[in-house]
């Protein structure tokens, strides 16, 4: 996901370097210097941009809540320890508390995280007649999704956690959002990455993958 797709959506993000595995976790992708740096050294093509967590209101109240997304962004400051953050904890006048009530909304709402991610992007566009029309005519060409494409698509949309084969505690893996992204970053297909998690979590002798949801 590119940086400027990540500044229009609300939520927590984080910045991947694939050559050297340092990380940043903030609110915003803007103004941080080491980032800024690592990239100008080691190219944009060897970062990922990924959204952790997309908070348009809080899911309790349906209210912008700053309270919940400072809470979830020092949640994922402690999970990953990103070497860029300069501040350990996330900076506000509020204090820090984090809680077991972030990490349950936290669980109760992914399952939702991709269709509002995608439904925030088009909030506020008018189509034109020509553009629905074309739309719906392809939403008639497709036919209703077999339930095995309704398991199979549910299935690929879970959190996953990533490591090198060596690191059982998990003490250093990396977030991944679905099994596509973990697919992708690891270099196999989604249905590996599925077989893995069925059995022990070992993928092509030298990864480890597990659910984050059920850490």
């Amino acid at each position: 996901m590119a940086p400027k797709l990540l500044r229009d959506l609300g939520g927590i993000y984080l910045i991947y370097n694939k050559i050297t595995g340092e990380k940043y976790v903030g609110s915003a992708i803007v103004g941080n210097r080491l980032v800024k740096e690592a990239v100008d050294q080691h190219g944009l093509e060897n970062f990922v941009f990924m959204q952790l967590k997309s908070v348009d209101a809080d899911p309790l109240s349906g209210e912008t809540d700053k309270h919940f997304l400072l809470d979830l962004e020092n949640y994922f400051l402690e999970l990953f320890k990103p070497e860029y953050n300069i501040a350990t904890l996330s900076q506000n006048t509020y204090g820090y508390h984090h809680t077991e009530e972030t990490k349950q909304k936290m669980r109760d709402n992914y399952s939702n995280e991709r269709r509002e991610q995608i439904g925030s992007l088009n909030r506020g566009k008018n189509l034109s007649d020509e553009t629905r029309e074309k739309v719906r005519q392809a939403a008639l060409r497709r036919g209703p999704m077999s339930e095995e494409h309704k398991q199979k698509s549910i299935s690929n949309e879970r959190p996953l956690l990533i490591t090198d084969i060596s690191d059982t505690s998990f003490s250093k893996a990396i977030f991944m959002s679905n099994i596509l992204v973990a697919a992708n970053h690891i270099g196999c297909d989604e249905k590996t990455i599925r077989r893995a998690l069925k059995a022990n979590g070992v993928v092509k002798k030298q990864w480890l993958v597990k659910d984050y949801l059920h850490c």
